[in-house]
């Protein structure tokens, strides 16, 4: 019940922690899942922070699904956001709209494919034209398309391995820790 109430509740918070919840397939049953994932509103489902939670719960309770279930989570990771979500003058021509649209449908679709999932023909068939009309598009590393941005922080340098080729396997901490400590007193983080 508490979960139906987060669900429900207007606050994307709640929202995220019911998205959250439902993973626990032992808790759950997938008619639950499956609700809750089409009652959300286009905007939280497509654009909104509960991005990783929505496409966690998909991947992780993926084999779950029945047949009809699947099928339409399918739909509408396939259908895409709809374009009413943005102001008339949002795009500057039809393009720009479509690959905002192949951009967010190609995002869900191959993330839901690397988790296992075996995706039916027409959706198959869609992913294929996607890639086809943007043919140097790559899908982020990991869980890392599950959000709406990211950025990452490295210290340290940047590391050419062929400062490695040569140093014995039995001694490439050491060197790393002696790279490392060289770029800090280097740039005055010692």
């Amino acid at each position: 019940r508490i979960v139906a109430q987060w669900r429900d509740e207007g606050f994307l918070l709640f929202q995220r922690l019911a998205l959250h919840t439902l993973c626990q397939s032992n808790c759950f049953h997938v008619s639950e899942v499956t609700k809750s994932i089409l009652a959300l509103d286009d905007r939280t489902f497509w654009f909104s922070d509960a991005q990783r939670e929505i496409t966690r719960l998909i991947t992780e309770r993926s084999s779950d699904f029945d047949g009809d279930a699947w099928q339409d989570v399918e739909a509408r990771l396939s259908v895409g956001p709809s374009r009413s979500l943005f102001p008339d003058n949002a795009f500057d021509d039809d393009s720009e709209w479509q690959s905002l649209l192949d951009h967010s449908r190609y995002r869900r679709l191959k993330r839901v494919e690397a988790s296992g999932i075996a995706l039916g023909q027409e959706v198959q068939q869609l992913l294929t034209e996607i890639e086809g009309r943007h043919p140097k598009w790559r899908p982020g590393s990991g869980d890392r398309d599950d959000f709406n941005s990211w950025s990452e922080m490295r210290l340290g340098p940047q590391g050419d391995p062929k400062h490695f080729v040569d140093i014995p396997v039995g001694q490439l901490v050491d060197e790393g820790i002696r790279l490392n400590r060289d770029h800090n007193l280097e740039s005055g983080q010692a």
